[in-house]
């Protein structure tokens, strides 16, 4: 299970995947840093996006054997694979101005 917290209260958000690590700045229309590059895979699927609620938390339940691939569409987490995750939400940036954030990536051996 994917899990997040520490999100604005309230701010709706997704999680994201990929196997290639990296550190990506500047991300438009983003405050944060994406931890990650290559093919990566949002998790936005019926239920997927989720709001924070009062706690500031997403929760999403994996399926190993259906995960989102932009070029190759469900594909199956493969074992001895790293597989990094990160949850992107809305944010407010300085002055209060709409923005979107990511959280800090993790990544996971399978």
């Amino acid at each position: 299970m994917a899990r997040r917290a520490k999100l604005p209260p309230g701010a709706f958000g997704f999680f994201l995947a990929s196997q290639a690590q990296a550190d990506v700045i500047g991300v438009p229309g983003s405050q944060g840093r994406l931890g990650f590059g290559g093919s990566i895979g949002r998790f936005v699927g019926p239920g997927q996006v989720q709001s924070a609620g009062a706690a500031g938390m997403i929760n999403l339940a994996l399926y190993l054997a259906a995960f989102p691939n932009p070029a190759l569409g469900l594909v199956a987490v493969q074992p001895g694979k790293t597989w990094s995750f990160q949850a992107w939400h809305r944010d407010s940036g300085p002055m209060g101005t709409a923005t979107s954030n990511f959280t800090e990536a993790v990544s996971v051996g399978f």
